[in-house]
């Protein structure tokens, strides 16, 4: 993990350190990281109720997965030679001791791939631990100090590298079960509750649930 970021640098973040942008130094992964931002992250839109029926007109003769948006940011649990941190597009880095952080460690014992990257939802959790989690909560926690780390939490809702040998990551189906498998008994480390469903009336069945009733 030495390589990609140096250890030594970085502002307090509980028992972790964050650091400033520009701070990883592998160029390889970073391209990674910014190419999936690109490609996948930013076609992400917004989509009302009203607008379900059309979006998901093909999409809703199959399988479709749906789950909360979470008020944070894009990043990615990186994961090399079973040594964990978390990175973002612009090469911002979180490193150390964190309980999510170890968390990914105890995961990575199931993945025999030198190089693993996750793509996930960084977020905080509120001050007052009730209201729903805002960017601005996350920005409190990543100004530093040692009082606010705990409230970190990462939600995994992508495979962006993972070698194996005889499974076949492709379809997300494929991916869910194996973030499942690696991630699913996780505490402030989770993977992002998702639901399958089939049919745009089970569609606008989970909006309603999940979007317009917050249930």
């Amino acid at each position: 993990m030495a390589a990609l970021f140096d250890k030594a640098k970085g502002n307090a973040l509980g028992t972790g350190k964050v650091m400033s942008p520009g701070s990883l130094q592998d160029e390889a992964l970073l391209g990674t990281l910014a190419r999936y931002r690109r490609s996948v992250a930013s076609s992400y839109s917004p989509v009302g109720s009203d607008e379900l029926s059309t979006v998901f007109a093909s999409a809703g003769k199959g399988e479709v997965f749906m789950s909360e948006k979470l008020d944070g940011e894009l990043w990615f649990l990186v994961i090399q030679d079973k040594e964990a941190c978390f990175a973002n597009s612009r090469g911002r880095v979180i490193h150390g001791k964190l309980p999510l952080l170890s968390e990914a460690q105890d995961a990575s014992k199931a993945i025999s791939s030198p190089m693993a990257i996750f793509a996930g939802e960084l977020y905080a959790i509120s001050a007052n631990g009730k209201d729903r989690p805002r960017a601005a909560d996350l920005a409190a926690v990543l100004a530093g100090g040692k009082s606010k780390a705990e409230r970190l939490r990462f939600a995994v809702f992508d495979i962006v590298e993972l070698r194996t040998d005889d499974e076949d990551l492709t379809s997300y189906a494929a991916k869910l079960e194996k973030l499942t498998q690696l991630f699913g008994k996780g505490e402030q480390l989770t993977v992002v509750p998702t639901e399958k469903t089939e049919g745009t009336g089970t569609i606008k069945d989970c909006y309603e649930r999940l979007v317009v009733t917050g249930e």
